[in-house]
């Protein structure tokens, strides 16, 4: 979007934001901005051009986040709405349906993650939980799919959102948790095709599982202390009963380096996917 006033040209997109937005929120951003500066203008009888420069950009900047976050809020709901209706899809078992609806939802709530993200003084706490149940419900029909490494894929980098954002909500925990335990059955499906003897591929194995399921215990206990419950904490007990051998607690080995995944989990998270793109189980455009 390029605004002009006065002689001044601002292309908040290329310089500003570096991303790109779509026409409707270039409109929505265009107008709300044009209507702030009629009314401000008429009420303070101030001339643009006395406004000066770095004033003009930072209301014009504040302007622009403004509209494009209540845009997001207002798409919100939408996208979580779309989600829930490609899960119905696949309990009907109308999978291909199902692909392109949750795909959509999920391409939706990512740009609206991301445009709270950038943001950089905003709260993502909504948006990250969007993102995360959208995400959950495309995996979902991935796996109805039988696109093993595309779901494993998907997972893994949604995993990643919440580490990057540094969120932490009880919402944001049960869609972690979630994923968690679907990469993990996942992985337990592809680890079959490996040939074990080979000792690179032994030890990238050894530390994605250990990776994964102290990952899985460290979220399965914040939300056992909100004494949270469901099937999907039964799920994850049972795998963690499964693997217990393998759980590093309460710090995770990362070649070396102790990481505490209450601080900062995004060193396990790189090592995991590295690894696993080693072994050919993770594409880093999974999703679309």
């Amino acid at each position: 979007m390029v605004i002009r006033i006065v002689g001044y040209t601002y292309d908040f997109i290329g310089e500003d934001f570096g991303r790109t937005l779509s026409p409707l929120a270039n409109i929505i951003a265009s107008i709300q901005i044009k209507k702030f500066f009629s009314n401000f203008f008429a009420y303070n009888f101030i001339e643009y051009h006395e406004m000066g420069e770095w004033m003009c950009k930072k209301l014009c900047k504040l302007l622009y986040f403004c509209a494009i976050k209540l845009m997001d809020r207002i798409m919100g709901p939408e996208v979580l709405e779309e989600s829930r209706r490609a899960l119905d899809m696949l309990s009907s078992g109308d999978v291909t349906e199902a692909l392109r609806v949750s795909g959509e939802a999920l391409a939706r709530a990512d740009s609206i993650w991301r445009n709270a993200f950038n943001a950089t003084e905003t709260d993502t706490k909504i948006e990250l939980d969007t993102l995360l149940q959208a995400g959950y419900s495309h995996v979902e029909a991935l796996i109805a799919a039988e696109e093993w490494i595309e779901a494993f894929s998907l997972s893994l980098i949604l995993l990643y959102c919440p580490a990057i954002d540094g969120c932490r909500m009880m919402s944001i925990d049960r869609g972690c948790m979630v994923l968690w335990v679907r990469s993990l059955e996942i992985l337990q499906l592809l680890l079959n095709e490996f040939p074990q003897e080979d000792d690179t591929v032994r030890e990238h194995v050894a530390k994605i599982v250990t990776y994964e399921v102290s990952m899985l215990y460290f979220v399965y206990n914040r939300l056992m202390e909100q004494a949270e419950n469901g099937e999907i904490m039964t799920d994850a007990y049972e795998l963690l009963r499964q693997y217990s051998f393998a759980v590093n607690t309460p710090e995770i080995n990362v070649n070396g380096v102790m990481v505490k995944p209450d601080e900062d989990y995004r060193p396990v998270m790189a090592d995991l996917m590295g690894r696993s793109r080693a072994l050919g189980i993770f594409k880093v455009d999974a999703g679309g």
